[in-house]
Parts: structure tokens; C-alpha cells; sequence
């Protein structure tokens, strides 16, 4: 779709633009502006469509500067602020979290019990989910000194 001006675009064309997961925020948006009032601040994080097609988190405020009647804003502020950046670290720092969750956990079976099986199953698991086992094989168990051994193939 060519574009001359976005005020050219309907309400529907527009939120082609936005990420689908998050067309009711913007929504929300549009509506919500009605109810503030002179000089208060909204704030949404959304994502938008760029020009090769990726999407860009941004949030956006908006603060009522002027307002015509009791309902309709006369003049806002918007502000547009490229928080992707934000958003990146926020989804490693999720993962991190909960593969330090896994190994607390997974820590605290060790200190509670002698069962080596039961130790080697957990630890396989986060091996897993940490990095790609497919060639790590268990060479070896030597059960005097309770010792596992790995091999990558």
C-alpha cells in the first residue's frame, strides 16, 4: 500500500501498522485521551510497523494541553520515544531470570538429596535448556567418588 499522508488513511488502515497483539493498546489510547484531563500524561508501549516490515516497540505519551470542551481535546503533546532496545533487554533479562530460577531450584534438590540419578536427570534438563545436548553423551559413572562423566561428540 502507497502512502501520500497518513491523514489520508481510515482508522482500519491505520492499525494495519500495528503489531495485532497490540491494536486494543492503541485503541485504548484513542479513547483514553478523552478522559484526561489539562496537563495529566498517558503513557502505552506498542509496536509499529517500519518500512522493511520489522516491528519497533515505542511509548507513546500523550498529555492534554488544551481542551475544546469538558470531552474533546483541543491540542496534545505526543511524544514518541524507540524503546526496542528496552524491550531486548527486557526479554533476556525474563530468560535469565528464569534460568537462575532453574538452577536455584535445581540447587536446592541437590542439597536435599543423595539420589544421583534423580541429580543427573535435573542436571540434563538444564543442560538443555541452557545449550544444545543433542552430542553430549555420558561417557561414564564412577560411583566411588560420584562422579559423572561427559563427552561432546
Amino acid at each position: 500500500m502507497k502512502i501520500n499522508s497518513i491523514s489520508t488513511l481510515t482508522s482500519d488502515e491505520r492499525y494495519k501498522f500495528y503489531h495485532e497483539d497490540d491494536v486494543d493498546i492503541v485503541k485504548d489510547l484513542v479513547s483514553e485521551v478523552h478522559l484526561l484531563n489539562t496537563g495529566e500524561i498517558l503513557k502505552k508501549e506498542y509496536r509499529i510497523k517500519d518500512v522493511t516490515g520489522n516491528y519497533i516497540w515505542f511509548q507513546h505519551s500523550v498529555t492534554v494541553f488544551q481542551k475544546e470542551s469538558k470531552h474533546s481535546p483541543l491540542l496534545t503533546i505526543n511524544v514518541f520515544e524507540d524503546i526496542s532496545d528496552r524491550k531486548l533487554t527486557e526479554e533476556k533479562f525474563k530468560q535469565n531470570k528464569e534460568e537462575i530460577e532453574f538452577l536455584y531450584q535445581t540447587g536446592k534438590l541437590l542439597a536435599g538429596t543423595l539420589d544421583l540419578y534423580e541429580i543427573y536427570d535435573r542436571m540434563h534438563t538444564l543442560a538443555g535448556k541452557i545449550a544444545d545436548i543433542t552430542d553430549l553423551i555420558v561417557t561414564s559413572f564412577n560411583s566411588k567418588d560420584n562422579l559423572i562423566r561427559y563427552k561432546y561428540l
